[in-house]
C-alpha cells in the first residue's frame, strides 16, 4: 500500500527488523528462547526507528525500503546488510504466514542470537519470514511519499553511483568517430544466450530462434503457465572475448496478431565482466520500430573495457500486452565496432586521450565499488570530476567555444545546444540536458 507505514515482524517471534539513531541495522522484542538480551526489549509503534515504508518507483518498476527514523534505505553490499542514502531495489514475495524480502537476490534472515543480528543469506526458512504490519498511529503526508517515491529512483537512476557510471561511458564514446560492423556476429550460437523470462528449451519460443536467420520465426518472453519473474525481462548475452564498445540490432516478431504491440520501444543495455554485478551504460528509447517491418540498429554503446555480458531490458513495448513483461523479436543480433583512427578525436587531437584514459581509469577504478555497494560521495565525485575534464578537454581540443556551424544559427535567446547542435529546452522551469559541455549565446558553459 502506497501510503502505508509498517512494522517487519518476523512470524516465529525472532525479532522485529528496526534501525538505530547511529543508523545500524539490528532488531527489537525478540521472543526466542536464545535471543540475546539486548535485542529482546520492544519498539515503541510510535518510534520512526521501527517502522518501515515500501516506496515504488513507477517509472522504473521497482520497490526500495526506507526507514523513517533514518530517512535512509535499506542496502546490501555483498557482505553487510546496511542503511544508505542510495536506495536498492527489493522484492517480496508470499510464503507461509508472511513474506519473504529478497535484496540483490539473497534474503533478509534475522538471528536473535548472534553478534550481527540481521543478515543477507540464501535461507528461506523461518528467520526469512516477515509479517507487515500496519502501523495506524504514523500517517505520512500523500505528497511527501510521492515525493520520496519519485525521488528514489531518481537518486538509484539518475543521481546516483550506477547512473553517473552510465553517464561516464556515454562521455567516453564521444571520443571516437565509430560505427557498428554489421558484418560481425557476436552471438555465435544458441548457447550465448540467456534470459530471465523464458526456458531455453521451450520449443515454441527458443531464444535459439533469435540467431535462426528466419523472420518467421520468433522469441517471445510470454507462453501458457509462466511465472513471472521480479523485475523486467531481459535477453543476455555472453560473449567469447572481452569487449569494449558493440552495438546490437533487432527485428521485430512478424506475428500478424502480437508482433506490433510486442515491440520494445525502452531498452535498458547493461554490462559485467561476470554473469553478476551489471551496470547500465545505455537507456534507448529513441528511433525504436513503429512497425513489424521496420528493424532497428542501435548507436555504439561503449563500456569500461571489461565486458563479457551484457542484458538488454525490455522496460516497455508499444503495447504493453497483458503484462510489462512481454515482448518479442525475431531477430537479435549484437556486433562489434569500427572506430576511425583517422577522424577520433582521441587519436588526433591534443590533450583528448590523456583526459579520456583517467576517465577510463576512473570508471574501471568505481566499478567494483559500485558492484559491491561500497561506493561513496568521494568516489561519486572523483568520476564526477574525471567526467567534466573529459568533456572540457574535448570541446577545447574540438575548437568550440563559439559556434560557427551552419546547422543553426545564434538568436542569443538563451537557447542551450549540445555538441552535435541539438537544442535543448525547459521543463517545468528547469533544463532537461543531462550535465556535460553545452554552448549557450555562442559560447562555452559547462552544466
Amino acid at each position: 500500500t502506497p501510503l502505508a507505514v509498517y512494522q517487519l515482524h518476523n512470524a516465529s517471534g525472532y525479532g522485529d527488523l528496526i534501525a538505530t539513531a547511529d543508523e545500524t541495522i539490528t532488531i527489537a522484542g525478540s521472543t526466542a528462547t536464545n535471543a540475546l538480551e539486548a535485542y529482546r526489549q520492544p519498539c515503541s509503534v510510535t518510534s520512526p526507528y521501527c517502522n518501515w515504508m515500501i516506496l515504488h518507483s513507477a517509472k522504473y518498476n521497482e520497490d526500495y525500503l526506507y526507514n523513517l527514523g533514518t530517512q535512509k534505505y535499506l542496502n546490501y553490499d555483498g557482505s553487510a546488510v546496511l542503511l544508505s542514502d542510495t536506495p536498492m531495489p527489493i522484492s517480496l514475495s508470499k510464503s507461509g504466514a508472511g513474506f519473504i524480502i529478497s535484496i540483490q537476490s539473497k534474503k533478509l534472515n534475522i538471528k536473535s542470537s548472534a553478534a550481527v543480528p540481521v543478515v543477507a543469506a540464501t535461507s528461506t526458512g523461518a528467520i526469512a519470514i516477515f509479517q507487515l504490519r500496519t502501523n495506524q498511529y504514523l500517517k505520512p503526508a500523500e505528497d511527501v511519499v510521492f515525493e520520496l517515491s519519485d525521488t528514489a529512483g531518481q537518486v538509484l537512476h539518475e543521481n546516483g553511483p550506477d547512473a553517473l557510471f552510465q553517464r561516464g561511458v556515454q562521455t567516453y564514446g564521444k571520443a571516437f568517430v565509430a560505427q557498428p560492423n554489421m558484418e560481425s556476429k557476436l552471438i555465435r550460437a544458441s548457447s550465448y544466450l540467456s534470459s530471465n523470462a523464458n526456458n531455453s528449451q521451450q520449443t515454441e519460443h527458443s531464444l535459439a530462434k533469435l540467431i535462426d536467420g528466419k523472420t518467421s520465426t520468433y522469441y517471445e518472453t510470454w507462453y501458457s503457465g509462466i511465472v513471472w519473474p521480479d523485475e523486467m525481462s531481459y535477453i543476455q548475452v555472453r560473449t567469447a572475448n572481452n569487449i569494449q564498445a558493440f552495438a546490437f540490432s533487432f527485428t521485430p516478431s512478424q506475428n500478424p496478431e502480437y508482433g506490433l504491440p510486442d515491440i520494445p520501444t525502452d531498452i535498458i543495455v547493461t554490462a559485467s565482466p561476470s554473469t553478476r554485478n551489471f551496470l547500465p551504460v545505455a537507456r534507448l528509447s529513441e528511433d525504436m520500430p513503429t512497425s513489424i517491418s521496420e528493424s532497428y540498429i542501435s548507436p555504439v554503446i561503449f563500456t569500461d573495457g571489461d565486458t563479457r555480458c551484457m542484458r538488454f531490458q525490455v522496460m516497455q513495448t508499444i503495447g504493453n500486452r497483458e503484462n510489462s513483461h512481454v515482448f518479442a523479436m525475431s531477430e537479435f543480433q549484437v556486433h562489434d565496432v569500427i572506430i576511425d583512427e583517422t577522424t577520433s578525436p582521441y587519436y588526433t587531437k591534443p590533450g583528448v586521450k590523456e583526459a579520456f584514459d583517467d576517465l577510463m581509469a576512473q570508471l574501471q577504478a568505481i566499478r567494483p565499488r559500485i558492484s559491491a555497494g561500497t561506493a561513496n560521495a568521494e568516489d561519486s565525485n572523483s568520476l564526477r570530476e574525471a567526467i567534466e575534464r573529459a568533456e572540457e578537454a574535448l570541446a577545447n581540443a574540438t575548437g568550440i567555444d563559439e559556434i560557427h556551424n551552419s546547422q543553426f544559427t545564434i538568436h542569443n535567446d538563451d537557447a542551450i545546444y549540445d555538441l552535435y547542435g541539438r537544442k535543448w529546452s525547459m521543463v517545468n522551469g528547469q533544463w532537461s540536458m543531462p550535465k556535460g559541455v553545452y554552448i549557450k549565446n555562442g559560447k562555452k558553459i559547462l552544466k
